[in-house]
């Protein structure tokens, strides 16, 4: 088992309730793991929020792990290590 810190900013923080949270995942979970996890937690609300009608995340979200942008490193098949810190980052509205 490992322990990661997930922080939610602008909206999402709204739909989870809290900017942060503390999860215990089993080794070897990817980031697209934690999404799965974090929508069943959190609801459709969630899921709506990370995912596109087709059901694919939506490329307009960030990932970071570390700081690091998923992108650069295995994208969704990033592999989570203990300690990590994941940042979901929503495009920001404005205008």
């Amino acid at each position: 088992m490992i322990s990661i810190k997930v922080h939610f900013l602008f909206n999402l923080r709204r739909i989870v309730g809290k900017k942060e949270v503390l999860l215990r995942l089993e080794n070897g979970m990817t980031i697209k793991d934690l999404i799965e996890l974090l929508i069943r937690q959190y609801g459709e609300s969630l899921e709506k929020a990370l995912k596109k009608d087709d059901g694919k995340i939506n490329p307009s979200i960030t990932f970071l792990v570390n700081g690091r942008n998923v992108d650069f490193i295995k994208s969704f098949e990033t592999i989570l290590s203990n300690g990590d810190v994941v940042s979901i980052i929503p495009p920001a509205g404005g205008g």
